[in-house]
């Protein structure tokens, strides 16, 4: 198991985690993003029930570096049918959507892709494997 932690919020789907290649993370792991560990007692007796801790998110690595990752909320494709008229006849067109779930972050805490997504004049350009 690689254990981890969120160091930075890029956006409502993205996050940086402080683990990368040098902890055995590679493209595709999936994460978990856990709260707090909790002790359950029972409120009559007061005795410990064993702890709880609540998953909050999931998340999969697509960057990956030598000490962090970079991950998202994974895809979730939602299918629905739309319903057309033309002139008196009607038809059904299935369609899919794709969407990602949000992370819900507090937003004081997101910061952003360094430099944005926008391609300035003066930005580096890299071959990449297609």
């Amino acid at each position: 198991m690689i254990e981890g932690r969120v160091i930075r919020i890029f956006d409502h789907h993205t996050v940086v985690l402080d683990v990368g290649t040098n902890h055995g993370v590679d493209l595709r792991t999936r994460f978990g993003i856990w709260g707090p560990t909790v002790e359950i007692t029972d409120p009559d007796t007061g005795d410990s029930l064993g702890p709880y801790r609540r998953r909050k998110a999931t998340v999969v690595v697509n960057e990956v570096f030598p000490r962090f990752c970079v991950a998202a909320t994974p895809p979730v494709r939602k299918e629905y049918v739309e319903e057309q008229n033309l002139i008196g006849l009607s038809s059904r067109i299935k369609r899919t959507q794709v969407e990602h779930a949000s992370l819900d972050p507090h937003e004081q805490q997101i910061e952003g892709v360094p430099g944005g997504d926008s391609v300035l004049i003066g930005d580096t350009a890299e071959s990449i494997e297609s």
